[in-house]
């Protein structure tokens, strides 16, 4: 899990919502937000669950963000297509059970794997139905692309989004255009920056983060130490702030919907030795 330590506990959080098929590109999103690249904690049966938490730091101000990461199927052995696994997800998430969940919500990044070009269209339809369970503006959604596609293949992805006001990232392009604007990896890091968070704090000297030789803050990954490793931290033991728990629970919730019983007591057991990592 990438649970980080956090030096700043008063500041709350915010939750982004990182959701795909499997090999669709939802670490290297996290990795490319967050600069942590570590994995050695991710297992490859499912990327289900882990949460991403970082600081976030602009010009304007300072802020905590979770990129909480959620993949359908659950388990990666599942026979049903891609698409209605999606279908599943969608009706779940857009129970009442699950309102808490979205209002908590600041931002929605969906991955795709652009190269199964039906299967796209189709995921990317359903993407769409989860935007529609968000009223207001205040959520950002995004459609992150990798894959090979030819470019009418990807015109006809991006043409369908922006009709519905979404952006469409193809994950593969950086730098700017002809106009100036940021494309690419480097405007889904832009979207993060400008968004107006639900928590913001004023930046201070305290908080400030430079890349070498930059003028311009950049965010700032807290550094991960696992239970009971207190080098150099004295007898300092590293826990997750209790609203990036609270996110991990409901979003594991989320997963348990759908099991058999059996399946379901198994779940538990496994998350109850998860969470004792962060006690």
């Amino acid at each position: 899990k990438q649970i980080l330590l956090h030096t700043h506990q008063t500041m709350a959080s915010n939750n982004v919502l990182v959701l795909g098929p499997p090999h669709s590109g939802k670490i290297r999103v996290a990795q490319h937000i967050t600069k942590d690249l570590d994995t050695s904690t991710i297992q490859a049966k499912s990327h289900s669950g882990l949460i991403y938490s970082f600081r976030l730091v602009t010009k304007y101000y300072c802020l905590r963000v979770n990129l909480l990461v959620e993949e359908f199927p659950d388990s990666r052995n599942s026979p049903d297509s891609t698409v209605a696994l999606l279908e599943s997800f969608c009706e779940e998430f857009g129970s009442s059970e699950f309102s808490e969940l979205r209002d908590e919500l600041d931002g929605l990044v969906f991955t795709l794997d652009v190269s199964k070009h039906s299967e796209a269209m189709s995921l990317v339809d359903l993407y769409l139905k989860l935007k529609d369970m968000f009223e207001d503006g205040g959520v950002f959604m995004a459609v992150v692309a990798f894959g090979n596609a030819s470019q009418q293949n990807l015109d006809d992805l991006e043409d369908k989004l922006a009709a519905r006001g979404v952006e469409f990232i193809n994950f593969i392009e950086q730098g700017t255009n002809e106009y100036s604007e940021k494309l690419g990896r480097d405007r889904l890091l832009e979207i993060f920056e400008a968004h107006e968070w639900s928590h913001m704090e004023p930046r201070t000297k305290s908080t400030e983060t430079l890349s070498p030789g930059s003028k311009e803050p950049v965010a700032a990954p807290e550094v991960l130490l696992p239970k009971g490793n207190v080098e150099d931290e004295g007898e300092r033991t590293p826990r997750a702030d209790l609203g990036t728990l609270f996110a991990k629970l409901k979003v594991d919730k989320l997963r348990a919907e759908g099991m058999s019983e059996k399946d379901k007591k198994t779940f538990v057991d496994e998350l109850v030795e998860d969470y004792m990592e962060y006690f």
